[in-house]
């Protein structure tokens, strides 16, 4: 790699653009100018002859982007480039002689706010998004309690405190923005959401989603031993968990519908000739499991088992 380019990988929170802002002028002071600004790296190029203040802008939706870049050309600054989410970076040559107002884009508290509040709103949205999916999981966690829905959740609700927090902040244009240590807040945050999301992933893969149908007009009789018994299907469970079943039963004369454990011993069982459950909760172990069906006279039979 040339000694006259460099790439830092820094991550800033919106609310802590700040931040930003001084590295990229304590950079410049050092002979590294920006040629490249981004969300999690950004680009340099050596040039030690010449210095520049930056300052960044999100203005939300613009109409005319020839004529924001424009504005703010008629003002002494350059335009570098734009982020995919919606930040541009500016930067002006740096005279000492000049005092630091000039180096301002925003001149008045309002247009700040103004500035502030494109942020703020969108995050709000983001929020309420979240906040609704949360609020589902939340429900199916307390009809549906179970491993995956309880990682969103956690996920979810760190989300929403990180953002939260920023909303606050950027609300309040006067409140020290330059938060130290807020970029690593932020880092936690992205890999907590990799890990998070990942394990949500992983467990809802490896859960059994087991569906399947026994069924024939003419059965013949079973014994009423599970050793005996027609051993319908193995199923496997990856880890321990709650776990759920749609069960139905259509048949000419009772059967006995019987989960068992690797131990055999009974973890679900009933007999009938006509029965339908949902939701039925099975809190199982990591194993192997069988399904037995036994005790029936013969004849015909339809059975459903739908378990995930």
């Amino acid at each position: 790699m040339s000694k006259d380019y460099k790439t830092s990988y820094k991550v800033y929170t919106a609310w802590n653009y700040e931040k930003e802002i001084e590295d990229l002028n304590r950079a410049s002071a050092e002979g590294w100018q920006l040629i490249k600004g981004g969300c999690f790296h950004s680009r340099f190029k050596r040039n030690e002859h010449i210095q520049y203040r930056y300052q960044l802008d999100y203005p939300g939706t613009i109409e005319d982007m020839g004529r924001y870049i424009e504005t703010f050309h008629e003002q002494g600054w350059e335009y570098i480039n734009s982020t995919f989410n919606g930040w541009h970076y500016f930067r002006k040559l740096y005279d000492p002689s000049l005092p630091e107002e000039e180096y301002e884009i925003f001149t008045d508290h309002s247009s700040l706010k103004e500035m502030n509040g494109h942020w703020v709103k969108l995050a709000s949205i983001l929020c309420g998004i979240i906040g609704v999916a949360t609020i589902f999981f939340i429900i199916e966690q307390i009809f549906h309690p179970n491993l995956p829905h309880f990682v969103s959740i956690i996920t979810n609700i760190l989300i929403l405190a990180v953002f939260a927090r920023g909303i606050i902040i950027m609300k309040d244009p006067d409140k020290k923005k330059n938060i130290n240590g807020d970029s690593y807040i932020f880092l936690a945050l992205i890999l907590f959401l990799v890990i998070g999301n990942g394990a949500n992933l992983f467990l809802t893969s490896q859960r059994p989603f087991y569906n399947s149908v026994y069924a024939g007009d003419t059965i013949s009789p079973i014994s009423n031993s599970l050793e005996d018994g027609i051993e319908w299907t193995a199923l496997p469970i990856k880890y321990k968990d709650n776990y759920y079943m749609d069960l139905t039963i259509t048949a000419d004369a009772p059967i006995c519908f019987t989960l068992i454990n690797e131990a055999k011993e009974i973890i679900y069982t009933v007999k009938e000739s006509s029965f339908e459950e949902t939701d039925v909760k099975l809190p199982l172990e990591k194993g192997e499991y069988k399904i037995i069906l036994s005790d029936f006279e013969g004849g015909a039979v339809s059975i459903t088992a739908d378990i995930d």
